[in-house]
């Protein structure tokens, strides 16, 4: 297999397209990810202000993002319990509370959606339920 399937193949694996991308704490500030940055800062290159400070992995922002949305949506729109409610990346993201419209937060968003931009709640989101 050549380097270029391999790479494929790694991302595929993923769930996600990687964004390559560092965000420093200041970047991340008043965002739902701010403390894991804090905790996860290794390079020393923001690729949202372009300033040369400690940053974290874009990335495993989206990883831990994803991990979370696939504990409670099902990708590709379907549910055997909750049929074919189908919801888009954008939606999950304000029901859970990590959408904020900021550059970080439509990286993470695109990143997924490049992969899947439909979900199906696992459990019924009806509060009467």
């Amino acid at each position: 297999m050549g380097i270029g399937k391999n790479i494929a193949s790694k991302n595929d694996a993923l769930g996600f397209e990687p964004t390559n991308k560092y965000v420093c704490y200041e970047c991340a500030e008043n965002t739902p990810w701010e403390h894991i940055v804090a905790d996860n800062l290794q390079k020393k290159h923001c690729d949202y202000c372009q300033e040369e400070k400690e940053s974290a992995p874009v990335d495993m922002l989206v990883e831990k993002v994803l991990n979370e949305i696939n504990s409670s949506y099902d990708p590709h729109g379907f549910s055997e319990t909750y049929g074919e409610k189908i919801f888009d990346t954008e939606d999950v993201l304000i029901q859970l509370d990590y959408w904020t419209g900021c550059a970080l937060s439509i990286d993470i968003l695109e990143s997924i959606k490049e992969r899947n931009d439909d979900w199906c709640a696992k459990e019924s989101l009806d509060s009467d339920d």
